[in-house]
């Protein structure tokens, strides 16, 4: 069972804690075992799924540098302590002390962004793009990185009147085993392997690579909620 940290603010309200609830809950609903790690304690609007556990990082009332490195030690503790296979952070501020947090660390880390990186100081951004160039082991610009991977797929179907759409999701299903995949789609192995390589030939990921099939499982769950979330 893969182990998955998600790392955000809070569950006080806004698009990227809805977003991570959705991912986490569902996730944990699909057997990985989610961690989610908050940095702010506020009301919780947001309700977790009681298979997911939650920890909040020790409230911190200095300011200024020593906030941030007492937040940053915590939050690096405390995944080297769950050890998982990978870290999903959201939003800026959160994804450079999640980048930082886990160096030297054997976690894949995927930021999702969603705002405007112009609307940030020149310092943040070049500070940011250094950090995810380096670090990151994939970058989520929400809408887009949804229309990457789904978009050409959801295009192909309707011209071809095929099912790679729905193949990926069942594939994500089944963890990539495709003896189930096959199975749940009632399909030939040799069947099911040329709908592979042909969503890996329009969407350039490698399905027997675990972080390429990750990637595909956050675009199909963040694709039914897209719609009401725009990049600012």
């Amino acid at each position: 069972m893969k182990k998955v940290v998600f790392v955000n603010s809070s569950l006080s309200g806004g698009g990227s804690e809805r977003v991570m609830t959705l991912l986490a809950n569902q996730m944990a609903e699909d057997g990985y075992d989610i961690i989610m790690l908050l940095c702010v304690h506020n009301e919780e609007v947001y309700k977790l799924n009681e298979k997911v556990k939650s920890f909040y990082l020790k409230e911190n009332n200095s300011n200024g540098l020593n906030m941030r490195l007492t937040r940053l030690k915590e939050l690096r503790s405390k995944i080297k302590e769950e050890k998982p296979d990978v870290v999903i952070s959201f939003m800026s501020q959160i994804n450079m002390y999640s980048l930082i947090a886990t160096i030297g660390l054997n976690a894949k880390v995927i930021v999702s962004e969603r705002a405007d990186p112009k609307q940030r100081s020149k310092v943040h951004r070049i500070v940011e793009s250094i950090l995810y160039t380096i670090f990151a082991d994939n970058v989520v610009f929400q809408t887009e990185f949804v229309k990457k991977y789904l978009g050409v797929l959801e295009e192909y179907d309707a011209c071809h009147h095929t099912e790679l759409v729905h193949t990926a999701q069942v594939l994500v299903d089944n963890m990539g085993i495709r003896t189930k995949t096959a199975e749940a789609l009632s399909l030939h192995r040799n069947s099911l392997l040329r709908r592979l390589q042909k969503i890996e030939m329009l969407t350039g990921l490698n399905l027997s690579d675990g972080n390429c099939l990750l990637q595909l499982g956050i675009a199909l769950k963040i694709r039914p909620y897209v719609g009401d979330m725009p990049i600012i």
